[in-house]
């Protein structure tokens, strides 16, 4: 067993770095398969209903209705986000905010390094699980 990592610093910034590149990725795949699920629910439902097969109409109905449902949990992948109730770690902007100026650079410069390893791993933590609810709904986009 290889003997533990004396300094976590760089596992933790990595470790963030990678939360929050996931995150935007997420979001990223969200928008080009929202317009393309758009896209595709409207020229579904602009196409003519061959006259000879009036089944047609409820085969496009589903595909129009399909797509739609992939466009609105694309949307879905972009709402999540964290609770700035529940989370108070100094690197998330809204806790940061809550605090005077004073009071912010008073608590930032007393950190030691144990303490900021700790507010990132905290960060992280709570990152992860954004990404998650962001990741079953993309999902859900993707298989529909």
């Amino acid at each position: 067993m290889a003997a533990a990592q004396s300094d976590p610093r760089p596992f933790l910034e990595s470790s963030h770095q990678l939360a929050l590149w996931m995150i935007e990725l997420a979001d990223t795949k969200a928008s080009i398969l929202t317009a393309a699920s758009a896209g595709l629910a409207g020229l579904l439902f602009l196409q003519p209903i061959p006259a000879c097969h009036d089944a047609a109409r409820y085969v496009l109905l589903v595909a129009v209705v399909l797509a739609l449902l992939s466009t609105f949990a694309c949307l879905a992948t972009v709402f999540p986000r964290t609770d700035p109730e529940a989370h108070a770690s100094l690197l998330y902007y809204r806790a940061i905010r809550k605090l005077a100026m004073p009071d912010y650079i008073s608590r930032v410069t007393g950190l030691t390094k144990a303490d900021a390893d700790r507010e990132i791993a905290r960060q992280t933590w709570e990152l992860a699980g954004t990404q998650e609810l962001k990741y079953v709904w993309l999902n859900r986009a993707v298989i529909l």
